[in-house]
């Protein structure tokens, strides 16, 4: 075998698989501080509480799932009370950076939070992405961390919105003067569910949704600068470079971040409309999307989510529907990043002789993403013993 087929990078294609890496352990605690192992109820039954458990899959893949955190988190709510996650939320703060939630207008905890959860799952990559053009923009002497949103006009500083609490409200604040006036600008597919086109018109949640794709449509510029910043990189350290006969980042990941999502699923609604003329025909555009098999990896949509959340009392079909479309999204987002974290390992000896060092473990998982930002392990129950478990 040539010393060039030893060196070569392949693109690496696997499925979802459970690794149990970080785990909330929820512990049901008495008005004295005790752990509960149980309590009489009304009737005076015996109820047994105990200590349970969530666990996070954090596959070294594409998707995420993370089924059992988005369980436990509706569980705690609907059962205890939501304000037991009240130290949760503000642990979390400015994450995730593309969600935002309208309590007076649209106040319904179990939502706000499973978007909460949804929003972290689709957008865990994004941290990584800003910690690789921190190092990055440094070596080639560019600032890639601010962009200009292409929808709304918005310039986005992604350094200041990670690391400055007081910076979201801002960018919230702006984004909510000029959504009114571009409003119409966002793709059909991201408004239909929300502004009443689908049967359904929640002003708080066309908003909500809107923010998500301004964020989300940065982070996909972000990961195209980041594949130019390695081809420039290349070119300043050229002689390294050509003396350690690696492969360059595949152009998958350009043909991935320029394919026309919005327009992919718009032709998949189109195509479901077309069936719902034949009265025999009664699958639900929620459900139709679920069958849709993803392009490259060989599994359908309904292999990436679970919407059949224990403890949930909402069922809301725009809901469901919407974070398919969502999850479908960040399909199509994360995989790139997925490639280039993968070839800077393939490449590490290459980055660490020119002096790219990364602050944060590579390939970068869920789990890494939960203690970067400082998830809890343990979540303490104040009304374990005043609701019915």
């Amino acid at each position: 075998m040539s010393e060039e087929n030893n060196n070569s990078f392949e693109v690496k294609f696997s499925p979802p698989k459970p690794y149990l890496q970080h785990e909330l352990i929820v512990f049901d605690i008495d008005p004295e501080g005790n752990v509960a192992d149980a309590y009489f109820d009304e009737d005076g039954n015996t109820v047994i509480v105990g200590k349970r458990m969530a666990k996070v899959p954090c596959p070294a893949v594409l998707v995420p799932t993370a089924d059992d955190l988005q369980e436990a988190i509706i569980a705690i709510g609907n059962r205890y009370g939501w304000e037991e996650l009240k130290a949760l939320e503000e642990v979390l703060g400015v994450f995730p950076l593309s969600h935002t939630w309208d309590k007076i207008n649209f106040d319904l905890p179990e939502l706000e939070w499973e978007g909460k959860i949804e929003a972290m799952i689709e957008e865990f990559k994004m941290f990584p992405a800003i910690k690789i053009a921190e190092v990055l923009g440094g070596l080639i002497d560019l600032d890639l961390l601010k962009i200009t949103d292409p929808i709304f006009g918005i310039e986005i500083d992604l350094a200041k919105l990670v690391s400055d609490p007081e910076y979201k409200p801002k960018l919230v604040a702006e984004f909510q003067e000029k959504f009114e006036e571009l409003k119409d600008m966002l793709p059909s597919i991201d408004r239909e569910n929300f502004d009443g086109t689908d049967g359904v018109d929640t002003p708080a949640l066309t908003i909500s949704q809107a923010f998500k794709t301004m964020i989300n449509e940065v982070g996909k510029l972000l990961s195209m600068s980041i594949y130019n910043g390695f081809v420039k990189l290349i070119k300043i350290f050229k002689e390294v470079w050509e003396a350690a006969g690696l492969d360059f980042i595949p152009t998958l990941v350009l043909d991935l971040l320029t394919f026309d999502v919005e327009g992919f699923i718009q032709g998949i609604k189109d195509k479901w409309k077309e069936l719902k003329k034949d009265l025999n025909f009664t699958t639900s555009f929620r459900d139709y999307l679920l069958e849709i098999e993803l392009p490259l990896l060989g599994f359908t949509v309904g292999d990436l989510i679970n919407l059949d959340i224990k403890d949930k009392k909402i069922d809301w079909p725009n809901w469901d529907t919407q974070k398919i479309i969502n999850k479908i999204g960040a399909y199509f987002r994360d995989f790139p990043q997925k490639i280039m974290e993968d070839w800077i390992k393939y490449a590490t000896s290459f980055l660490e002789e020119i002096g790219f060092k990364l602050p944060i473990p590579i390939p970068f998982t869920f789990c890494a993403f939960l203690e970067a930002i400082g998830v809890p392990k343990e979540i303490n129950l104040k009304n374990a013993l005043t609701l019915d478990a």
